[in-house]
């Protein structure tokens, strides 16, 4: 899952947003990855063959035309936007983050 686009970074599993999305069943391709933020280029996410590449709306405003961009880089990963808020900030709110993370996935 990207969260910024000039320096494409993710994310590993310590973070709020991979441990949400395991809950869901999500495996993160970069779950492994040493920084909990890393830096990867094209070359590692195609390495990593991800089945989907999550796009959030924030900390980066990923957006439709990004769909487009990562469908023609990745054969076979499907893009989907998703709410930044949903898996970035952490709260009471959780319960109905996952459903709305669900409902797109």
């Amino acid at each position: 899952m990207p969260i910024w686009q000039r320096l494409r970074m993710t994310i590993e599993a310590r973070t709020y947003g991979s441990s949400l999305l395991r809950r869901l069943g999500v495996l993160n391709v970069f779950a492994d990855h040493p920084e909990a933020y890393p830096t990867v280029d094209v070359v590692a996410v195609y390495s990593a063959a991800p089945h989907l590449v999550l796009l959030p709306c924030e900390p980066y405003p990923f957006s439709e035309r990004h769909v487009s961009d990562v469908t023609g880089a990745f054969t076979g990963a499907m893009p989907v936007l998703v709410g930044g808020r949903d898996l970035f900030w952490w709260s009471g709110r959780i319960d109905q983050a996952m459903k709305r993370i669900r409902s797109v996935l």
